[in-house]
Protein backbone atom coordinates (compact mmCIF):
# COMPACT_ATOMS: atom_id res chain seq x y z
CA UNK A 1 0.00 0.00 0.00
CA UNK A 2 1.10 3.57 -0.62
CA UNK A 3 1.64 5.71 2.48
CA UNK A 4 1.71 9.45 3.17
CA UNK A 5 3.46 10.17 6.48
CA UNK A 6 3.61 13.43 8.38
CA UNK A 7 6.17 13.57 11.19
CA UNK A 8 5.10 15.96 13.96
CA UNK A 9 8.29 16.90 15.78
CA UNK A 10 8.57 18.68 19.14
CA UNK A 11 11.13 21.50 19.19
CA UNK A 12 9.97 23.07 22.48
CA UNK A 13 12.22 24.23 25.29
CA UNK A 14 12.02 20.97 27.22
CA UNK A 15 13.75 19.13 24.36
CA UNK A 16 17.03 21.05 24.79
CA UNK A 17 19.80 21.27 22.23
CA UNK A 18 21.32 17.84 22.94
CA UNK A 19 18.02 16.01 22.56
CA UNK A 20 17.19 18.14 19.51
CA UNK A 21 20.20 16.57 17.81
CA UNK A 22 18.69 13.16 18.63
CA UNK A 23 15.41 14.32 17.05
CA UNK A 24 17.30 15.35 13.90
CA UNK A 25 19.01 11.97 13.83
CA UNK A 26 15.65 10.22 14.21
CA UNK A 27 14.08 12.24 11.38
CA UNK A 28 16.99 11.38 9.07
CA UNK A 29 16.80 7.70 10.07
CA UNK A 30 13.05 7.76 9.42
CA UNK A 31 13.64 9.12 5.92
CA UNK A 32 16.25 6.40 5.39
CA UNK A 33 13.78 3.69 6.44
CA UNK A 34 11.08 4.94 4.08
CA UNK A 35 10.89 3.28 0.70
CA UNK A 36 10.51 6.13 -1.78
CA UNK A 37 9.67 5.84 -5.44
CA UNK A 38 9.05 8.46 -8.08
CA UNK A 39 5.60 9.79 -8.81
CA UNK A 40 2.76 8.17 -6.91
CA UNK A 41 4.75 6.28 -4.24
CA UNK A 42 5.29 6.84 -0.53
CA UNK A 43 5.72 10.42 0.68
CA UNK A 44 6.88 12.03 3.90
CA UNK A 45 6.58 15.56 5.30
CA UNK A 46 7.44 17.24 8.59
CA UNK A 47 5.63 19.64 10.91
CA UNK A 48 7.68 21.10 13.76
CA UNK A 49 6.00 22.56 16.82
CA UNK A 50 6.71 24.45 20.00
CA UNK A 51 4.54 27.41 21.02
CA UNK A 52 3.26 27.41 17.43
CA UNK A 53 3.73 24.95 14.59
CA UNK A 54 4.73 25.07 10.95
CA UNK A 55 5.11 22.75 8.00
CA UNK A 56 8.90 22.75 7.73
CA UNK A 57 9.27 20.09 5.03
CA UNK A 58 6.52 19.67 2.48
CA UNK A 59 5.25 16.13 1.87
CA UNK A 60 7.35 14.63 -0.92
CA UNK A 61 9.01 11.47 -2.22
CA UNK A 62 12.55 12.85 -2.64
CA UNK A 63 14.75 11.49 0.15
CA UNK A 64 17.69 13.80 -0.61
CA UNK A 65 15.46 16.88 -0.57
CA UNK A 66 13.97 15.76 2.75
CA UNK A 67 17.41 15.22 4.28
CA UNK A 68 18.49 18.70 3.15
CA UNK A 69 15.26 20.14 4.55
CA UNK A 70 15.84 18.44 7.92
CA UNK A 71 19.28 20.08 8.10
CA UNK A 72 17.56 23.49 7.79
CA UNK A 73 15.03 22.93 10.61
CA UNK A 74 15.82 25.30 13.48
CA UNK A 75 15.44 24.38 17.13
CA UNK A 76 13.25 27.13 18.61
CA UNK A 77 12.46 26.31 22.23
CA UNK A 78 9.16 27.60 23.60
CA UNK A 79 6.02 25.92 24.93
CA UNK A 80 4.76 22.47 23.88
CA UNK A 81 1.71 22.92 21.64
CA UNK A 82 1.27 19.34 20.43
CA UNK A 83 -2.34 19.84 19.37
CA UNK A 84 -1.40 22.53 16.82
CA UNK A 85 1.26 20.25 15.33
CA UNK A 86 -1.24 17.40 14.96
CA UNK A 87 -3.82 19.77 13.50
CA UNK A 88 -1.36 21.15 10.93
CA UNK A 89 -0.23 17.65 9.92
CA UNK A 90 -3.84 16.55 9.49
CA UNK A 91 -4.53 19.61 7.34
CA UNK A 92 -1.57 18.72 5.10
CA UNK A 93 -2.83 15.18 4.68
CA UNK A 94 -6.35 16.36 3.91
CA UNK A 95 -5.11 18.87 1.37
CA UNK A 96 -2.40 16.87 -0.42
CA UNK A 97 -3.32 13.23 0.13
CA UNK A 98 -6.30 11.13 -0.90
CA UNK A 99 -8.40 8.44 0.70
CA UNK A 100 -6.80 5.88 -1.63
CA UNK A 101 -3.52 6.29 0.28
CA UNK A 102 -2.76 5.22 3.84
CA UNK A 103 -2.27 8.41 5.88
CA UNK A 104 -0.16 8.41 9.02
CA UNK A 105 0.71 11.06 11.57
CA UNK A 106 3.73 10.17 13.72
CA UNK A 107 4.17 12.42 16.79
CA UNK A 108 7.65 12.67 18.32
CA UNK A 109 7.66 14.52 21.66
CA UNK A 110 9.13 14.30 25.13
CA UNK A 111 5.92 14.79 27.04
CA UNK A 112 2.58 16.40 27.64
CA UNK A 113 1.47 19.57 25.90
CA UNK A 114 1.68 22.76 27.95
CA UNK A 115 -0.63 24.95 25.89
CA UNK A 116 -3.61 22.68 25.34
CA UNK A 117 -5.36 19.85 27.08
CA UNK A 118 -6.88 19.03 23.68
CA UNK A 119 -4.19 16.78 22.22
CA UNK A 120 -6.37 13.67 22.30
CA UNK A 121 -9.42 15.56 21.05
CA UNK A 122 -7.40 17.07 18.19
CA UNK A 123 -6.04 13.66 17.23
CA UNK A 124 -9.55 12.18 17.22
CA UNK A 125 -10.97 15.09 15.18
CA UNK A 126 -8.14 14.76 12.65
CA UNK A 127 -8.77 11.04 12.35
CA UNK A 128 -12.52 11.55 11.97
CA UNK A 129 -11.97 14.11 9.20
CA UNK A 130 -9.89 11.53 7.30
CA UNK A 131 -12.54 8.86 7.85
CA UNK A 132 -15.27 11.17 6.59
CA UNK A 133 -13.43 11.50 3.27
CA UNK A 134 -13.64 7.78 2.59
Amino acid sequence: CVIDVMLVVDRSGSIGTADWQEMVKYMKDRVGRTEFTEGNGNRLGIVAFSTSSAVVCAMQHDAQALLACIDRIVYTGGWTNTAQGIWDAGAQLQRYSSSSRTRLIEVITDGQSQTSAGDTATALQTRQAAEDEK
